[in-house]
């Protein structure tokens, strides 16, 4: 006997199947998956700041080798200008022109030390320079201002030498071209630390997001029923993600025992009471025989005999739901043709119907069978349930339709009427054991034909969802794509 839920079929859209802990491996841009792991973030995260880093301190001793190299440069400058200061005192002018004009009259400076001695007023007097005026003091001046096509800069100090003015120049070469050496060397620094940034990079995240799998793969198959799932630990490393896994595994260990517990007392309650209703029911039966055979008849016996045929019903129904929670039955799963089962169900229920006065009508929306992975038995009796649901709980008069279709290499099932429906605030608890709406306490029934629907869906990793037809209601079975089972 098929065990009915006794209301209106609908259930909310945030009733679904249980969480998949995978959800948070599998975010739905691929392009982007990198980025939607933690562990990715933070170690790429790690890896910019090092790189941002390594620029600022590379950029830092750049600019510190340039000022020490320019330092050097003007105290060699400074250190020459004494000289030649020294030489004038002891000989004169004439002595100082003797040895500014050694160095080559005219001759283009570049790599060597630069000269020009001038009065005050700005006349050349000597030197290897054109005509050149510099303010006292240190400074840089272009190759250019000296007369020379070239984009070299050079250094110059300028002081009073006497009556007149001396100003001495050397190239900024070293320094040209200790810059681009440090750039250079900084660039391939750069592209190879970020390079091997990268790798180690992905590496570690790898490595991290495997540890993470780890921990996550375990709860996933907890959730779905298996409760002696735990998150492997390694003894002999015991870092931090060991210490942690131990707590979760922990964790799991007291609510397998806390489930284990309950399971077990739901069903030792339904066993020991299984065999006196059982005798209770017989006995009954047999009184009720023994006086129809005097031609008597006693109303009482016969509601006390339904009674306890209702009560057995239930403790069935009870103990079949925790069969099926416990993940009994994926033993017996097999590739199975929905349309077929379908047709099947829909030809027996038919009849029943129209002596409801209502109609049943099924709409198949697919070009090939619709295949699923399932225990055929189970499934029967989760739309035979759906279906006889609303058969006994809609007025005469109802059209009740099942339509199946694939979405997604996801086929599903939906059954839905045009009846009453049932009030929002209600819809969460459709599924609740035991639950009845107050139009349905006085019709037959035990309360767990959505309850023992949902138990079958979780075991085959269906999604249940309702929808609104306004009127009336409807409840969708979608079920896992065959390709793609967690099973």
């Amino acid at each position: 006997m098929n065990i009915l839920q006794d209301t209106t079929l609908s259930v909310p859209a945030d009733s679904q199947p249980r969480f998949s802990f995978k959800s948070i491996l599998q975010p739905k841009l691929p392009s982007l998956r990198i980025f939607k792991s933690a562990a990715s973030r933070l170690v790429f995260g790690i890896s910019a700041l090092y790189l941002l880093i390594f620029i600022v301190a590379l950029m830092c001793t750049l600019q510190i080798v340039q000022v020490r190299m320019l330092e050097k440069i003007d105290t060699s400058l400074m250190q020459r200008f004494e000289s030649i200061r020294v030489v004038h005192n002891e000989l004169g002018p004439s002595a100082v022109v003797k040895l500014v004009s050694a160095t080559g009259n005219e001759a283009p400076m570049q790599d060597t030390i630069g000269y020009y001695l001038a009065t005050t007023n700005g006349r050349r007097i000597a030197g290897n320079l054109g005509s050149f005026h510099a303010a006292d003091g240190l400074q840089t001046v272009d190759a250019v201002v000296l007369g020379m096509e070239s984009d070299s800069q050079y250094r110059f100090y300028t002081a009073q030498l006497g009556p007149n003015k001396l100003s001495l120049g050397a190239s900024m070469q070293s320094v040209t071209q200790a810059r681009e050496l440090s750039l250079n060397s900084f660039a391939f620094a750069f592209l190879a630390v970020t390079l091997f940034g990268l790798i180690g990079s992905a590496y570690f995240s790898r490595q991290m997001k495997s540890r993470i799998r780890s921990i996550i793969e375990p709860m996933d198959r907890f959730a779905s029923g298996d409760l002696t799932a735990r998150v492997p630990v390694c003894d002999d490393r015991y870092d931090d993600m060991d210490c942690f896994s131990l707590k979760i595994n922990d964790t799991l260990s007291q609510l397998e025992s806390n489930v284990e517990s309950i399971r077990q007392v739901s069903s030792d309650i339904a066993h020991e009471l299984k065999t006196p209703l059982n005798r209770l029911y017989i006995h009954l039966d047999s009184v009720q025989n023994s006086l129809y055979e005097k031609d008597e008849h006693l109303p009482a016996l016969d509601s006390a005999i339904e009674e306890t045929r209702q009560i057995n019903e239930t403790f069935k129904a009870l103990l079949r739901i925790a069969q099926l929670e416990a993940g009994l039955g994926r033993d017996a799963f097999k590739d199975v043709n929905l349309n077929t089962l379908l047709e099947t169900i829909v030809e027996i229920f038919d009849p029943v119907a129209e002596e409801q006065g209502s109609s049943l009508e099924l709409n198949v929306e697919a070009s090939k069978p619709l295949m699923i992975r399932c225990d055929d038995v189970l499934v029967t009796q989760m739309l035979a349930n759906l279906i006889e649901n609303a058969i006994s709980h809609c007025p005469a008069g109802t059209v009740i339709k099942v339509n199946a279709g694939i979405e997604g290499n996801r086929p599903w099932v939906q059954v839905s009427d045009n009846g009453q429906g049932v009030p929002e605030h209600l819809h969460e608890k459709l599924f609740q054991r035991l639950f009845r709406v107050e139009s349905s306490r006085t019709s037959p029934g035990t309360g767990l034909g959505l309850s023992l629907v949902k138990a079958v869906s979780e075991l085959h990793n269906c999604s249940l969802q309702t929808f609104d037809k306004q009127p009336g209601l409807g409840i969708e079975v979608k079920f896992q794509e065959l390709e793609a089972r967690a099973w």
